[in-house]
């Protein structure tokens, strides 16, 4: 590590788990700066649906929590003989600034031009600035006055096109004209979530908070310079929200989130009249979103169940899931330019997904960080939008107290933690093993290589 300042914090908001990850800047042998992962936690949510914050007390509650975890397991890091970065037994760090991936339920996108004359005949960046400044402002205006967006808020832009003399330029930059109609990209996210997770945040001692758009950070890390030119759908498969995002000519196209996602195939196994945990570990470890016409009797505290009719229940509503996806590109009339679909997210990790969407949509498919070994891939796509967050951050999340070393929490501590809000688990889900565990305890594993070679994610353990 080399600077204190290096050091960033993301904190995702998910609806199943709250995910944490520390990163430090560093600089590759290529010159080039990226912030790679040095250690993670996570816990149990409270008070967040689909996304939304619906209670604050609770929500904060937990981000403090998972803080302390972070802190804790960072000191523990700094302190280690491989740290270049000192920290002494007099001293404690503290998070004071997180950077919080923005995915929720009710997030829209729309088109705006923006029509703008050209001084002196030349266009020049400033006067692109100038557009999307305009265009923002407009954006602002609208979602304060007119009906149909009084519910929303303006998140983000992106430029989209440019067109001179009503012919399209990639480059206008320096081209002669009089006039020059720009086109953005306008993100929404639904009223006052950015405002009480900044509440949420200020209750668990938090003094910064930096929003991202989740799914344009993990394009960027995952998607390939290829894909975004020829086409490509991002399809982040959460817990309660399912979010396709759509990438051509290098731009961001279009953002559908939907809240039919990996919940709603636990509560379809609902009519097996098993517990919550027991119907959540027959879908990580034995669902498959192809049904098979061989029957295999699963024992589950002594009722035999038939693999197959869990099956069919789960593909019925996968195949309703990927409608989403036809949904979203053809809204941009994009469906025929789309050449890869990839899968990101704890729910693209059941069984056959890859196939299923291929050979739906008859287009290639592939499951994101599929460069990393299938243990660790599993984890890194569950803690996809923290990831791709991270990426993108710019560091000084941590400061340094003279107040005396910090008490670590002992893993009895941690456990308890972890556990709050979550029902004990029973039966099935105990007496299995290593396939039983949550799929958020089977994360990481001890040894990375790759781009993430140099970084150390503890391994999470029944």
């Amino acid at each position: 590590m080399n600077k204190l300042e290096d050091l960033s914090v993301v904190i995702d908001l998910g609806s199943y788990s709250i995910k944490g990850v520390v990163g430090c800047k560093v600089t590759n042998e290529e010159g080039k700066s990226q912030t790679k992962p040095i250690c993670q936690d996570w816990i149990k949510s409270q008070g967040i649906s689909r996304g939304h914050i619906k209670n604050i007390e609770q929500v904060s509650g937990c981000i403090k929590a998972l803080i302390t975890l972070l802190e804790n397991r960072l000191i523990k890091k700094l302190k280690s003989n491989d740290s270049i970065f000192k920290v002494t037994n007099d001293q404690k760090l503290k998070i004071k600034k997180v950077y919080v991936p923005i995915s929720l339920y009710g997030t829209q996108s729309i088109t705006q031009t923006i029509d703008m004359e050209v001084p002196n005949g030349e266009v020049t960046k400033s006067l692109i600035d100038e557009a999307q400044k305009l265009n923002n402002n407009n954006m602002r205006f609208n979602t304060k006055t007119k009906p149909e967006f009084q519910s929303y808020d303006f998140f983000q832009s992106f430029k989209q096109a440019f067109y001179i003399n009503g012919a399209e330029e990639a480059s206008p930059v320096g081209m002669i004209a009089k006039k020059i109609t720009v086109s953005f990209l306008n993100v929404l996210i639904p009223k006052g979530h950015l405002d009480n997770i900044t509440k949420c945040m200020s209750r668990a001692g938090i003094d910064e908070v930096k929003f991202l758009l989740s799914t344009t950070c993990l394009a960027q890390k995952e998607l390939t310079p290829k894909e975004r030119v020829e086409g490509a759908v991002l399809v982040d498969f959460g817990a309660e929200v399912f979010s396709v995002s759509i990438y051509k000519d290098k731009k961001f196209k279009y953002i559908l989130e939907q809240c039919e996602a990996s919940d709603a195939i636990t509560k379809d196994l609902k009519q097996l009249k098993l517990n919550i945990d027991d119907m959540e570990c027959i879908k990580c470890n034995y669902g498959n979103a192809i049904s098979s016409d061989q029957n295999q009797m699963l024992n589950v505290n002594g009722t035999l169940l038939d693999l197959k009719i869990i099956n069919n229940i789960i593909e019925a509503r996968i195949s309703k899931i990927i409608g989403q996806i036809i949904k979203a590109t053809d809204r941009c009339n994009l469906t025929e330019a789309i050449r890869t679909i990839v899968l990101v997210g704890g729910g693209s990790n059941l069984n056959s997904m890859v196939e299923k969407v291929e050979s739906t949509l008859g287009i290639n498919t592939r499951l994101a960080f599929d460069n990393f070994d299938k243990r660790n891939a599993v984890g890194l796509r569950a803690f996809a939008s923290a990831l791709g967050v991270l990426s993108n951050s710019d560091g000084k999340s941590i400061s340094i107290e003279e107040i005396g070393q910090p008490t670590p929490a002992t893993d009895t501590e941690e456990t308890e933690t972890k556990k709050k809000g979550k029902n004990p688990k029973k039966g099935f889900f105990r007496k299995t093993k290593n396939t039983g565990m949550s799929l958020l305890q089977n994360l990481f594993g001890e040894s990375y290589n790759d781009q993430f070679e140099e970084s150390e994610i503890e391994g999470k353990k029944e």
